[in-house]
């Protein structure tokens, strides 16, 4: 029989093995890999280069999220099931918004609208994994 060690340790194991992928979670000066696939729903924004360095961080907080109903930090805005760093191109840092797959019309036009007011805001790309962006894709 198999003890509960083991299957506790096998467990842990498997949840650990299956978090990375094509995405990146900026921690400080880290960048860690985190999935986003073709046929995601969410929002790839990139940042002008000239921006303070705690910029997309405050971006996250004020645009993407809202404060938590218990004074307990923030909370991703409703439709948004994730959010996470993406890798720089050409200078230019950025965040993913994965959508809940039951997001409404409505959520994501609010998202969308919001993101778009930003004044940091350099181009934004809608539906495509990470991976298909290109330099010539964040040129002036």
């Amino acid at each position: 029989m198999i003890s509960k060690t083991f299957l506790i340790l096998f467990l842990l194991f498997m949840s650990l093995s299956f978090q990375s992928s094509s995405c990146y979670q900026e921690t400080g000066d880290r960048v860690t890999k985190i999935d986003l696939v073709e046929g995601d729903k969410g929002l790839l924004i990139y940042f002008k280069t000239n921006i303070p360095p705690n910029a997309p961080y405050e971006f996250e907080n004020t645009v993407l999220s809202e404060p938590h109903p218990e004074g307990k930090g923030f909370s991703s805005l409703p439709g948004i099931v994730e959010g996470f760093a993406l890798e720089p191109i050409s200078g230019h840092k950025g965040v993913a918004v994965k959508f809940r797959n039951d997001a409404t019309k409505k959520q994501i036009d609010d998202i969308k609208a919001r993101v778009n007011a930003s004044p940091i805001v350099f181009r934004i790309f809608e539906n495509i994994p990470p991976s298909r962006i290109k330099e010539t894709d964040l040129k002036d």
